[in-house]
């Protein structure tokens, strides 16, 4: 409607023209001057041939006649017929420049219709230098310049990407899109929309990178829409939108979770007045393994039309404070469908706020850790973006495949339909690759699976990474790289299970983590030690290192829910040096422990240390691996000393 308004004054204009050395209607003889009133009328009324007729016969007496020349070109593009009105745009841009400023907008707007960027550059640019529009044009044109400069570098750098239909049977003649996989890529879930309504379905890829037919989640669809959402790394809990619910929402459109029980997802329940409000709250993304929840809303606060907003969950497992992420990430126009990798800092969202390629384009952001700011985003180029709405995209956990929806299998059909595809990110787009760890948690003996506690610690900084629960003795976690990790397995009536890994220089990011964890109740006749695995000391010293309190803490822990426990604590060493000096080193690390122990409130009577020096190895001593197994330090349940 604007740009037909604008030609509409393009016109009006052309009468009142600056120059009186122009050929002007009323320069018309009485009867070609009725044929153009005429012709005039004809154009008002959609009868574009008969019109045509009549500008062509005043034009081919009075060539020079360019208000109708002009008057033709807007015809024609209004008729969608740009390709014919370029000519003639600028055949009077070429013979008279100075004729009214008007023609070089109308020109770049049908510049734009033909996609040629760059004309529609030099004909705003041209309007723009002769000072004819007002304020308001002259912003929206400036914005305007700003996008079209970008698309053209954007298409001259274009990136070499293929998208490619996901494999099997997800796809089908309905549309799907908003996919959401999970950390394994093994299911996703994704929205389907089914005769105008919207619904969530979930597909499974078999070994052969198949995708199995999707099923619809049952307990979560009704009658109205359910979309908008994400899934957590480990599968078992979705976080979905769900609008209008009269009954449960609080505004517009709502966010609501169900869990896995095992065997379905459980009834969708409101997420509650501090997340929802009785604006709009959509287009979640669930990340560490549910306890950090990102979004987009209109709420309060925001800085444009919709923001993107962070919560996540206090020690206490409710939901706390939900903050902005701020001016960096967003604008006064709109930012939506949030994907946070499982590197825990890249950040994909669309946003029609920041320069693009026009409409919503997505973009990436990276959290910097030392200055606690997100990254200026970067928009993620062509063709990824299009001159058109980009909608969510998800990324695997290699940070090297790409997943969004697209209508490219059906272009050039009478009806066209969204997609799943996938396609290579280009390196410069990707996040920090991220293994993952799948962890079965049973009881030693019975093999039966246990709800234990796991907790997983950046232990050089100190940072909780993971505190869940392995449901039904199963969790699945993201494990970043370059990092050394703690991992305590704890449950009441259980000694704790300690785990390390060194995702550093040598480690196989591609190669998955499995882990199979048996616990251990202790028992009288139970005379096993219990390696604990994150003790770390200063070299050739009994000094601990600050990376050591989160395990030694853990074992605090275990001791004061299990106060009838007693345990000597072990220290070892490899046999590099002399065995008695050995015997010392090893005995004085094992004090250290037994002292961190008593700060933290562990009665000395149910303490006792002592150290075996190089006595016990473990592993050979020949290599370097074998001899950091054998530095280490263990507990042993005792029986407690007689009174």
């Amino acid at each position: 409607m604007k740009i037909i308004i604008a030609f509409c004054c393009l016109l009006m204009a052309m009468p009142q023209l600056k120059t009186q050395t122009y050929f002007r209607a009323n320069d018309l003889d009485k009867k070609l001057a009725q044929e153009y009133k005429e012709a005039q009328k004809l154009i008002r009324q959609y009868k574009y041939s008969d019109a045509e007729k009549k500008l062509d016969k005043i034009l081919k007496k009075h060539p020079d006649f360019y208000e109708a020349t002009l008057r033709k070109a807007v015809m024609y593009y209004d008729m969608g017929l740009p390709a014919k009105a370029m000519p003639l745009f600028d055949a009077v841009i070429q013979a008279a420049p100075d004729y009214d400023p008007e023609m070089y907008y109308a020109a770049a707007i049908n510049a734009l219709a033909m996609k040629d960027d760059a004309s529609a550059v030099q004909h705003y640019t041209t309007y723009l230098e002769k000072g004819s529009a007002d304020e308001k044009r002259k912003e929206r044109i400036t914005r305007e310049l700003k996008t079209l400069r970008f698309r053209i570098n954007a298409k001259k750098n274009a990136q070499s990407i293929t998208l490619t239909p996901l494999e099997g049977h997800i796809n089908t003649t309905d549309s799907e899109y908003l996919p959401s996989p999970s950390l394994d890529g093994k299911s996703m879930v994704f929205t389907r929309r089914l005769r105008g309504q919207e619904d969530l379905f979930v597909s499974h890829r078999n070994d052969g990178g198949q995708w199995s037919v999707a099923t619809p989640l049952e307990s979560i669809n009704t009658p109205d829409n359910e979309a908008a959402h994400s899934i957590s790394e480990d599968g078992n809990t979705i976080v979905f939108t769900m609008c209008n619910n009269k009954t449960t929402g609080f505004g517009s459109c709502d966010l609501y979770y169900t869990h896995f029980d095992g065997e379905k997802y459980t009834l969708p329940v409101n997420m509650g007045p501090r997340i929802n409000t009785p604006a709009w709250e959509s287009q979640p993304c669930l990340f560490a393994n549910g306890k950090k929840l990102l979004f987009s809303s209109n709420r309060k606060g925001s800085y444009g039309g919709s923001d993107l907003w962070m919560v996540q969950k206090t020690s206490e497992g409710k939901w706390g404070a939900v903050a902005n992420l701020g001016p960096v990430i967003n604008t006064p126009g709109q930012e939506e469908s949030p994907f946070l990798h499982s590197d825990g800092k890249t950040l994909y969202f669309r946003s029609n706020g920041h320069t693009g390629m026009g409409g919503f384009d997505l973009f990436m952001s990276k959290w910097d850790d030392q200055k606690k700011e997100w990254s200026e985003p970067v928009n993620l180029g062509y063709p990824i973006n299009s001159e058109g709405d980009e909608g969510s995209l998800a990324v695997d956990h290699l940070g090297k495949i790409a997943y969004y929806a697209s209508d490219v299998a059906t272009m050039g059909n009478a009806e066209r339909n969204l997609d799943l595809v996938q396609f290579e990110l280009p390196p410069v787009f990707r996040p920090e690759p991220v293994s993952f760890l799948e962890i079965t948690v049973v009881d030693e003996v019975t093999g039966r699976p246990l709800e234990a506690q796991l907790t997983m610690i950046d232990v050089d900084k100190g940072d909780t990474l993971v505190f869940a629960t392995a449901e039904r003795g199963k969790l699945l976690s993201a494990l970043p790289v370059s990092k050394r990790l703690l991992l305590n397995v704890s449950l009441p009536g259980y000694l704790i299970h300690s785990e390390h890994f060194d995702t550093g220089e040598n480690f196989l990011v591609e190669q998955a983590q499995y882990k199979e964890i048996k616990m251990r109740k202790p028992a009288p006749k139970d005379t096993r030690p219990i390696v604990l695995k994150n003790i770390f000391f200063e070299s050739a010293s009994a000094n601990l290192l600050p990376a050591s309190q989160a395990e030694i803490q853990a074992l605090a822990a275990m001791l004061k829910e299990q106060t009838e426990l007693h345990i000597r604590i072990t220290g070892h060493t490899d046999n590099v040096g002399d065995d008695e000096a050995n015997l010392i080193l090893s005995t004085e690390r094992a004090k250290a422990v037994y002292t961190e122990l008593l700060k933290l409130g562990i009665e000395a009577s149910r303490l006792s240390y002592e150290g075996k020096g190089e006595k016990e190895a473990i592993a050979s001593n020949d290599s370097p691996e074998g001899r950091a197994a054998n530095r280490r330090t263990e507990f042993y349940v005792i029986n407690p000393p007689s009174k």
